[in-house]
């Protein structure tokens, strides 16, 4: 889990750096500002996102969705069990 954390946050940290340099490169009068060309900005842009949505979508699934079905079987058992005795 603290990986997937780890990692989600390095997106954002991405997104939020290409943000900036998109931010600084537009701004008028500071075409010297940034040396980054803008056709990478937005292919990074939407590297670091789809990887955010990527990471997400995994830790979705594998955290809050399993601890979810699983919370649910053991309902189920307890109920099961309920029955039976």
């Amino acid at each position: 889990m603290l990986i997937t954390l780890l990692q989600l946050s390095q997106m954002v940290m991405g997104v939020f750096i290409n943000v900036y340099a998109w931010y600084v490169k537009s701004r008028e009068g500071s075409e010297g500002a940034c040396l980054v060309q803008s056709h990478h900005i937005h292919l990074a842009l939407i590297m670091y996102a789809s990887y955010f949505l990527l990471f997400a979508n995994f830790f979705y699934a594998a955290y809050v969705k399993a601890k979810r079905q699983k919370q649910q079987q053991r309902r189920q058992e307890l109920q099961d069990d309920k029955k039976r005795s």
